[in-house]
C-alpha cells in the first residue's frame, strides 16, 4: 500500500509506503542548504530467540524495532548522497540505497524499519553513515557527513532447571518458587531492568536474576536500553494434581491373619511442563467420619484419626523430576472381625514454597480408603489404586475402575 506524490513544480514524482518512504519535498528557501541526515529513532532494538513453553507450543523470534531515516539536501547545486552500514547482519531489514541523486532546490527523505537479529559485539557497533558531495564543489571543500549507531540486543530468560515435559530451559512459565535469570547481550546497553512482582537481584551488566512468585501470577520483567524498551510476559503455575507414576506393594502378614500390608507410590506433581522443584508437599490430618463394622467399635477410635497414623504436618520436598514418594498401610486387624467393616481417611494434599512457614495451599484431595470382608479379606485403595490381601497371603496390586 502506498501513493505517488508530485513534487511542488511538478517535474517528477516519488511514492511513499507504509514501512518503507521515499520522499521529495522542494524547499521555498531560495538558497536551501546542502546536507545529508541519518538517524535512528532508537538507540537500541531488543529481541529474543525462539523459545518452547511447552510441547507443541512454540514462541518464534520476535523484537523491537526502529526507524532509520535517511535525509539528503541538494541546496543551490544538487549532487550525490551515499550511505554506508557497518554490522547490518545483526540486524533484520530492507537494504538502504548506496547512492541517492539530488536535484538542486530538492530533498529526498528515506525511512525503513529494522529489528534485531544478532547480538551486538559491543555497544553502538551497529553504524550508518552519509556523505553529501555537492556538484561542482569549490575547490578544497569537504563532503557533509552525518552518523548515528545503534545496538542490538539480545535477551534470554533461562530456567535454572529443566521441566520433565520440557527439557529446553529457555521458556515464559514457571513453577511458583523458580529460579531463572535475565541475560542481556550485550549487557552494557541495558540502562534497566525491573520486574512487576518480585525484584531482579545481582544486577550486573544486563544480567540478573529472579525467584518466580509464591502463587499464581502473571509478572512482567522489562528491560529498557536508553529509549527502547522490551517486555516479558511470564505466567506462573501453582500445583494442579498428582499423577501416579509407578506403585509397589509390601505384604509381610502370616497365614490366617487379616491386613499387614504397604503400598508404596512414586507421583509426579502436574502441569510436568514446568517445575515444582521449590516447592514441598505434605498430607492435613483429619478424623474419619464413615467408619462402619468393625471399625466402628470403640477400641479403634484411633484408626480413624489420620493424624495418629502418619499425617504429622511434615513437609516434604520435591525431586528434580517434579516426583515425590507416598505410602498407604493396611495395618493388622486381629479377630474376630465382626462381619467385616469399612472406613475413609479423606486428605487434604497442601503444598507451599519450601521454607515458607505461613503458606498451607490446598491443591488435591485423594481418599484413602479401608476395607475389611466378613472372611478376612482386607483391601486399601490411594491415589486410585488398590492392595487386596486375603488370610491365605495371595495378594494383588489393581487399577480402581471409574477413577
Amino acid at each position: 500500500g502506498g501513493r505517488w506524490r508530485w513534487t511542488k513544480d511538478g517535474s517528477h514524482i516519488c511514492f511513499e509506503e507504509e514501512v518503507t518512504r521515499h520522499g521529495e519535498d522542494d524547499s521555498d528557501d531560495p538558497e536551501p542548504t546542502p546536507g545529508v541526515s541519518v538517524s535512528f529513532s532508537k538507540s537500541a532494538v531488543i529481541f529474543e530467540d525462539e523459545y518452547t513453553n511447552m510441547p507443541g507450543q512454540v514462541v518464534q523470534w520476535q523484537s523491537t524495532t526502529t526507524k532509520l531515516t535517511l535525509e539528503a539536501h541538494g541546496g543551490m547545486k544538487g549532487g550525490t548522497a551515499t550511505f554506508t552500514f557497518t554490522n547490518k547482519e545483526k540486524l533484520i531489514g530492507p537494504d538502504i540505497p548506496t547512492s541517492i541523486t539530488v536535484p538542486a532546490g530538492h530533498c529526498k527523505t528515506y525511512e525503513f524499519t529494522y529489528c534485531g537479529n544478532l547480538p551486538s559485539g559491543s555497544e553502538e557497533d551497529i553504524t550508518v553513515h552519509g556523505e553529501f558531495h555537492e556538484n561542482n564543489p569549490e575547490e578544497g571543500s569537504q563532503p557533509l557527513t552525518s552518523d548515528d549507531e545503534l545496538t542490538s540486543v539480545k535477551v534470554r530468560i533461562q530456567a535454572s532447571r529443566t521441566a520433565v515435559d520440557n527439557p529446553n530451559q529457555d521458556r515464559h512459565i514457571y513453577g511458583v518458587g523458580e529460579e531463572l535469570s535475565l541475560i542481556c547481550v550485550p549487557g552494557s546497553c541495558v540502562t534497566s531492568a525491573s520486574a512487576s512482582f518480585g525484584m531482579l537481584t545481582d544486577m550486573q551488566n544486563g544480567c540478573a536474576d529472579y525467584t518466580s512468585p509464591a502463587e499464581a501470577d502473571s509478572p512482567v520483567i522489562t528491560v529498557n536500553c536508553g529509549s527502547s524498551q522490551k517486555d516479558i510476559q511470564l505466567e506462573v503455575f501453582e500445583p494442579e494434581g498428582y499423577m501416579v507414576q509407578s506403585i509397589s506393594a509390601d505384604f509381610y502378614g502370616l497365614p490366617n491373619e487379616a491386613g499387614s500390608f504397604d503400598l508404596h507410590f512414586t507421583n509426579r506433581i502436574l502441569p510436568i511442563y514446568v517445575s515444582f522443584y521449590a516447592i514441598e508437599v505434605t498430607e492435613i490430618a483429619m478424623v474419619s467420619t464413615d467408619a462402619i463394622g468393625y471399625f466402628a467399635q470403640p477400641e479403634h477410635a484411633d484408626d480413624l484419626d489420620h493424624g495418629k497414623h502418619g499425617a504429622y504436618g511434615q513437609w516434604t520436598p520435591i525431586n528434580a523430576d517434579n516426583s515425590t514418594t507416598d505410602m498407604a498401610r493396611m495395618g493388622y486387624c486381629a479377630k474376630p472381625w465382626n462381619g467385616g467393616g469399612s472406613y475413609t481417611w479423606p486428605i487434604p494434599n497442601a503444598w507451599r514454597v519450601a521454607g515458607d512457614a505461613a503458606a498451607t495451599n490446598v491443591f488435591t484431595q485423594t481418599n484413602q480408603r479401608f476395607e475389611l470382608d466378613a472372611d478376612g479379606t482386607t483391601r486399601l485403595t490411594k491415589f486410585g489404586w488398590g492392595g487386596e490381601r486375603g488370610t491365605n497371603c495371595q495378594y494383588r496390586v489393581y487399577e480402581v475402575s471409574g477413577r
